[in-house]
């Protein structure tokens, strides 16, 4: 891990008392077994176990928001340029997402007009 502070997150979380934890049904009670088999499938901390974002938009319980058509994919990973060494916002990761997001179809565009 490359991060200091991502290594200080890490070792200051709390591990359940139990050994186990109270899982995602204690948490949300309320909650249908499709929205918490989603839950569980996208909060896995190893990012090879992690549905991927495209899986998740194919899951039942996004199903009604889905549309293949509509739906753009990154040709390749994409990596946001923010130092992560120090505690930030949830607001200044998305801003920084969006703001790259907008850079790449900007270029792509652009590209596409000089066709």
């Amino acid at each position: 891990m490359d991060s200091p502070f991502a290594k200080t997150m890490l070792d200051s979380l709390q591990q359940p008392s139990d050994g186990v934890g109270k899982g995602w049904k204690a948490l949300y009670p309320n909650a249908s077994d499709v929205a918490l088999d989603l839950l569980t499938k996208l909060m896995q901390f190893d990012p090879n176990r992690r549905l991927t974002a495209a899986d998740g938009l194919k899951h039942e319980y996004c199903a009604q928001f889905h549309d293949a058509n509509s739906e753009d994919t990154a040709s390749k990973a994409v990596f946001i340029d923010i130092d992560d060494n120090d505690k930030k916002s949830t607001s200044i990761y998305r801003d920084k997402l969006y703001a790259t997001m907008a850079d790449k179809k900007g270029g792509l565009k652009k590209k596409e007009e000089k066709r």
